[in-house]
């Protein structure tokens, strides 16, 4: 392989793993605050979508452009203090396909809108899995960011060690192997979520110390 070619993909993984790391770092130690902002957006540009195709046709043409506009602006206000609604609802219809799917394989329930048994599995699925996702929302996203960003780190340090350390020969995959890479995992995801709650415990704080000292 030639030299520039070789130092040019070298250059690409580099700049990979530093992205990857970068993005490994936010989300391990900033992941709550990243899903509020990215729930934000997403349910603002799914408002503006909803306000395009099924609002704007009922205005006028020099008017078509306030529906999505003021519903993009409204849904990403209320995004933050409705998410748990949000999370109860998007889960809960997942746990309903899921229910009823199960009915189907297992149970042989019939595949019909009409069909009781199908009604009772999608009910159950729905409640089985919207309750816990708006109970628990907070420590769902904040393990599964913490999770995602120790996998995102972790894979920048191999992409690095093979770039810097001259490690030209992948450790065998045995039982010693995976110990440490499920430790390293669980160690970054734990102190990921430590560092978390630290931080949502301390925005609280400083939130409340402006409230007690704001004139009543």
């Amino acid at each position: 392989m030639p030299k520039t070619l070789s130092f040019s993909l070298s250059m690409a993984w580099a700049i990979g793993a530093a992205m990857l790391l970068t993005q490994g770092a936010l989300w391990l130690f900033y992941g709550w605050k990243l899903y509020r902002f990215f729930a934000s957006v997403v349910t603002a540009l799914v408002a503006a979508v909803v306000g395009t195709y099924f609002v704007s046709p009922h205005f006028a043409e020099k008017y078509a452009l306030i529906p999505p506009f003021v519903m993009a602006i409204v849904g990403g206000i209320l995004a933050i203090p409705l998410h748990r609604a949000a999370a109860f609802l998007l889960t809960g219809a997942l746990g309903a396909v899921a229910g009823v799917a199960v009915g189907v394989v297992f149970c042989h329930v019939p595949l019909a809108i009409t069909s009781r048994p199908a009604i009772a599995c999608a009910a159950a699925g729905f409640l089985i899995a919207g309750i816990p996702a708006a109970i628990f929302l907070r420590v769902i996203v904040v393990f599964l960011t913490s999770a995602y960003g120790a996998i995102a780190a972790m894979a920048a340090a191999v992409i690095v060690s093979f770039l810097c350390l001259c490690v030209r020969r992948t450790p065998p995959a045995d039982s010693t192997t995976l110990a440490v890479l499920v430790g390293t995992w669980l160690v970054l995801t734990f102190t990921g979520m430590v560092f978390q709650y630290k931080f949502i415990k301390a925005e609280r704080a400083e939130k409340a110390e402006k409230l007690e000292a704001e004139p009543a």
